[in-house]
C-alpha cells in the first residue's frame, strides 16, 4: 500500500529493530513476501548494511564507553576483537556467516575493534550480499513451491548457490580456526 516508500519504512524498522538487538532475521524473511524478487533482495541488502553500519558507528563514536561495559571484558568479545584484529578479511565475513555473538551484538562489538569502517563495510558485504540472496531468493522459491505450486528454477539456484557459498565459509572455519576441530594453523 506504501509504493515506493514500502521499501524506505521496511529499512527504517529493519535498522531500528536491528539496533534494538531484535531478530532481524524475521525482516529478512519478511521482504521476501512483501517485494517483488529483485526488490526484496535490493531492499534486504540496503537495511543490513545500514544496519550493521549504524551500530558499528554507535559503538565506535557515540556510545562507545556503554558498549564498552556491556561487552569489552567478556571472554567472547576479547576472542572477536583478536580474531578480527589478527585477520580482518577472514574474520568479518566469517562472524557474518557464523557469528559467536546475535549479529546485531557483532556489529556493536565490531566498532569497539580498530577495523577501520570502511574496510568492515566492505567485509561485512561479502556476506550480505550471498546470505540475503540465500534468505530472500530461497524464501520466494519456497514459497512459490508450496503455496502456488510453480518451481521458479532461477530463484532456487540463486538461493542453491548462496548457500554453498556459505557452507564453504563454515567449512574453512573448521579448517583454519584453532579451537573448533581444525587444525591449529593460518591458511598460507
Amino acid at each position: 500500500r506504501l509504493g515506493a516508500w514500502g521499501p524506505l519504512v521496511y529499512i527504517v524498522l529493519y535498522v531500528v529493530a536491528t539496533l534494538l538487538l531484535l531478530l532481524s532475521i524475521t525482516f529478512t524473511l519478511l521482504a521476501a513476501f512483501l517485494f517483488s524478487e529483485l526488490r526484496a533482495y535490493l531492499t534486504v541488502v540496503g537495511a543490513t548494511t545500514l544496519a550493521a553500519a549504524s551500530a558499528f558507528l554507535i559503538a565506535r563514536y557515540l556510545a562507545r564507553d556503554k558498549v564498552e561495559q556491556r561487552f569489552a571484558d567478556t571472554e567472547t568479545f576479547l576472542k572477536v576483537r583478536k580474531l578480527v584484529e589478527d585477520n580482518r578479511w577472514f574474520a568479518i565475513p566469517f562472524l557474518g556467516l557464523m557469528p559467536l555473538m546475535p549479529f546485531g551484538v557483532n556489529d556493536y562489538a565490531l566498532g569497539l575493534t580498530r577495523v577501520p569502517f570502511w574496510t568492515y563495510l566492505v567485509a561485512s558485504e561479502l556476506v550480505f550480499l550471498p546470505m540475503n540472496a540465500v534468505f530472500v531468493f530461497g524464501s520466494q522459491a519456497i514459497y512459490r513451491m508450496v503455496v502456488m505450486g510453480q518451481a521458479s528454477w532461477i530463484l532456487l539456484a540463486a538461493g542453491s548457490a548462496a548457500g554453498l557459498l556459505v557452507l564453504g565459509v563454515g567449512l574453512l572455519k573448521k579448517r583454519f580456526l584453532p579451537g573448533n576441530g581444525g587444525a591449529d594453523h593460518s591458511p598460507n
